[in-house]
């Protein structure tokens, strides 16, 4: 029996690698999706509470505040929907407009940590 026979038969021949099955896969997917809701959810909700019990603002509801909050809540809506079809292209684009034009604008507004 030569080395080359023995290293492709037997035990040592199979792949080391384990693979995630079809049902632990659908429970990861379901998983997934379900903290994508959840975390959508959340952000829509801190959106309402803190538009209308803002302890750190002084200048009350402005026309610009619903504009904000209205954004915000639009991509929390588009960002669930997202969650819950499993899209994750529309996953980023809701994460990347959500902090690129009010998420800029809010580190500069006047809040707690100014």
């Amino acid at each position: 029996m030569n080395i080359s026979s023995s290293l492709t038969s037997g035990a040592a021949a199979k792949p080391t690698t384990t693979r995630v099955g079809r049902r632990q896969g659908a429970v990861l997917l379901q998983t997934g999706r379900s903290i994508g809701l959840a975390a959508s959810g959340v952000a829509g909700s801190l959106w309402l509470v803190f538009l209308f019990f803002n302890p750190y603002g002084n200048r009350g509801i402005t026309a610009g505040s619903y504009a904000i909050a209205g954004l915000m809540l639009g991509l929390a809506l588009v960002g669930a929907v997202a969650a819950w079809k499993g899209k994750p292209c529309w996953m980023f684009a809701v994460f990347a407009l959500s902090f690129v034009p009010a998420g800029l604008y809010m580190l500069g507004a006047p809040g707690p940590f100014q």
